[in-house]
């Protein structure tokens, strides 16, 4: 569509700029007052529907326990008396674990008791041969130290050993 092409004849279809925006915003006004009204109704639609809903369970609750109260009275004195036999075989059952459970922690505690002194044990042990260990190391570190003496001395002695026979012939 090319609107150059487009002349305009006559006037009678140009209307101000102001009268266009009473008019836009009128119909503005007029197509936000139809969303609100149909809003409205929905929400209306829909809480008529959440009070029969409401209703509707209300009646239900009410018929379901006038229906149910008996049967649950009575099974609630069948847990009940289950609950009492359960906690009877319970006590009974606790001491015994309880009585297994000291004889048990009874005996860890001698173990570890062992087990420490046999720790303490090792640690003196282990103790006595790290100086052990270091006594030896200066024991060789002194006869070594001694030997290299000896064996400067020894080495210096024949060198001039050597040098005399050398400046004898």
């Amino acid at each position: 569509m090319d609107f150059i092409d487009n002349e305009i004849s006559s006037d009678s279809n140009i209307i101000p700029y102001s009268q266009y925006l009473q008019e836009t915003q009128q119909a503005t006004v007029q197509d936000t007052n139809l969303q609100a009204q149909q809003d409205s109704m929905i929400l209306s639609v829909i809480e008529q529907m959440s009070e029969q809903m409401i209703n509707h369970v209300n009646n239900w609750e009410k018929a379901n326990k006038e229906q149910n109260n008996e049967s649950i009275t009575a099974e609630l004195e069948r847990y009940k008396e289950r609950v009492k036999t359960f906690e009877q075989r319970l006590n009974i059952d606790l001491s015994s674990h309880e009585k297994m459970i000291d004889s048990q922690m009874d005996d860890m505690i001698r173990e570890k008791l062992a087990l420490k002194e046999q720790i303490d044990s090792l640690e003196q042990n282990l103790s006595k041969q790290i100086k052990e260990k270091e006594s030896l190391f200066q024991t060789f570190t002194i006869f070594k130290n001694e030997s290299k003496e000896k064996e400067n001395k020894y080495n210096g002695k024949t060198e001039c050993d050597l040098e005399n026979k050398n400046y004898r012939n």
